[in-house]
């Protein structure tokens, strides 16, 4: 009887530990289902014809920009700029909210796809415009195979 007891904590811990009917926490279900935001800042182009004179030097000009027209270029730039700081510092807090639900506990599996998640923000992050790398052809079709298999992510 006394063996049976002494034994009770542990068959508590390991049922906890194999129970395949605990539901999710809603961390880790909200960090499973995170995706990128889309970056809605649009990098501002230079409006204006250029017209490329050959100097006496060799040495090329842009005539046909004048002051007022580079002024607005640099105001929208500066916009631009702002709204891509704006853009990452959501990221980031992003970031550590991923994080941040690991300590609720992760199988292997929501353990591998929040760490691709946190990957994903940081290649973004890293990019002067805060835009995602474009996949290769071959990133293209692992990712249309990734599709088609079952969902992994959710808890055993």
């Amino acid at each position: 009887m006394i063996k049976v007891l002494a034994l009770f904590p542990l068959l508590l811990i390991w049922s906890q530990d194999s129970s395949a009917e605990q539901p999710l926490h809603p961390d880790i279900a909200a960090a499973l289902n995170w995706s990128l935001p889309e970056n809605e800042c649009v990098q501002p182009k230079m409006v204006a014809r250029s017209s490329n004179i050959v100097d006496g030097d060799g040495s090329r000009e842009i005539t046909d920009v004048d002051n007022y027209t580079i002024r607005r270029y640099e105001k929208k730039q500066k916009r631009w700029q702002k709204c891509v700081n704006r853009y990452k510092k959501s990221l980031m807090e992003n970031f550590t909210k991923l994080k941040d639900s690991a300590q609720h506990g992760l199988t292997e599996d929501q353990a591998n796809a929040i760490l691709a998640k946190l990957a994903l923000i940081q290649s973004v992050y890293l990019t002067e415009d805060a835009l995602p790398p474009e996949p290769s052809p071959d990133e293209d079709a692992n990712a249309r195979d990734q599709d088609t298999t079952p969902d992994q992510t959710a808890s055993p």
